[in-house]
Formats: C-alpha cells, sequence, structure tokens
C-alpha cells in the first residue's frame, strides 16, 4: 500500500497552509495501493498541465499512481 504523497509538490504549493497545520505531512496511512493523480489531461481545470512534472517524478521514482480525469 502506499504511504507517500511527494510528487504532488510539483504541482501544489507546499508552502501554503491555510489550515494552520504549520508543516506538510507526507506519509500516508496505506489505504490506497497508488498516488492519486487528479485532473490528469483534463482540458477545463487550471492545474491540469502540472500533473504532467508529478507523472514524470512518480515515473522516476518508481512510484505507482493512477491517473483520474474530471468526473472519475
Amino acid at each position: 500500500m502506499d504511504n507517500d504523497l511527494h510528487g504532488i509538490h510539483l504541482a501544489d504549493n507546499i508552502d501554503a497552509d491555510p489550515y494552520g497545520y504549520g508543516k506538510v505531512i507526507w506519509n500516508g496511512v496505506g489505504l490506497i495501493e497508488n498516488i492519486p493523480i487528479p485532473y490528469y489531461d483534463t482540458l477545463y481545470h487550471s492545474g491540469s498541465h502540472l500533473m504532467y512534472s508529478v507523472i514524470k517524478y512518480l515515473q522516476e521514482n518508481n512510484l505507482p499512481y493512477k491517473t483520474l480525469k474530471d468526473g472519475k
């Protein structure tokens, strides 16, 4: 099961702390096998193009992922 959220840092502002937690928690709890990659190849989402760099990072680091388009 997957316990890592690294890679998403390429598509999201990891310095943002809207809830005041103070730090990014990268470790998951192992409930899923693949890192979900939202908005992949989605025409109507402004962050869709950022997911290509996330996927490249995951492939280079042999991390399992699953792409999701809007509506899934």
